[in-house]
């Protein structure tokens, strides 16, 4: 009997502590102020953070699951895709 993984549960796994995603282009630094900011907004007591890594310009973020969709939502807006595939 084979057991196949749910790619959905791999994909909240991952995100539960951290994710990362590259850009080739520059960094979108001004849309993850934003999108930071965005964040805390909407829930003040969230310690929400996430950064470029300015050697391999990766998105590097934190968060709970719900602060985690609010931010992927922003940059989604904004028109950068973060995330896997739903």
């Amino acid at each position: 009997m084979q057991t196949l993984l749910n790619p959905s549960c791999i994909i909240v796994a991952l995100l539960i502590a951290s994710a990362s995603v590259a850009y080739a282009d520059a960094a979108p630094e001004q849309a993850i102020k934003a999108c930071i900011a965005s964040v805390h907004q909407q829930n003040p007591s969230s310690r929400y953070d996430a950064y470029v890594n300015p050697q391999s310009g990766e998105i590097h973020w934190y968060g709970t699951h719900q602060d985690n969709f609010r931010f992927d939502k922003c940059m989604s807006e904004k028109g950068y895709w973060i995330s896997g595939p739903h």
